[in-house]
C-alpha cells in the first residue's frame, strides 16, 4: 500500500513477497467483506496507516476468483471468501483520449 494506493501482488509462492505479477489500483475504491463495506480509500493519516492497512489482512492468502470491467468505467474484483474491490466510484468509461488508468495489471520484470 502506497498512502491510499493500493498495490495487489501474485504468485508469492513461487517468488517471494513481491511476487510474479501485480495490480495497482488508486483511489477512489472501496473494499468489501461478506459482511459488507471494510474500508475505502479515504486515507486515515499516517498514525492510523498500520491500523487501517491491517483491514486487508483476510485476503493476504487469498485468491483473486475473478474481475469485471463494466461498460460504465471502474472495475470489481473478487476473491475468494466473500471479500471484494470496487473501484466503480463515479468512474466515467475511459475515452480514447483519456491517458490515465486508474487501475493496470503487470508482470513483475524478474
Amino acid at each position: 500500500m502506497a498512502a491510499n494506493s493500493l498495490k495487489l501482488h501474485f504468485g508469492t509462492h513461487k517468488a517471494g513477497p513481491q511476487g510474479t505479477h501485480y495490480i495497482w489500483i488508486d483511489p477512489p475504491w472501496e473494499f468489501y467483506g461478506p459482511n459488507g463495506l471494510i474500508a475505502d480509500s479515504s486515507y486515515p493519516g499516517d498514525d492510523r496507516f498500520k491500523e487501517w492497512s491491517a483491514l486487508f489482512a483476510p485476503i493476504n492468502e487469498s485468491v483473486l476468483e475473478r474481475w469485471t470491467v463494466p461498460d460504465e468505467g471502474g472495475a470489481e474484483f473478487y476473491f475468494s471468501d466473500g471479500y471484494r474491490l470496487t473501484l466503480d466510484a463515479g468512474y466515467e468509461a475511459r475515452g480514447d483520449d483519456d491517458w490515465y488508468g486508474h487501475w493496470y495489471a503487470a508482470v513483475r520484470n524478474t
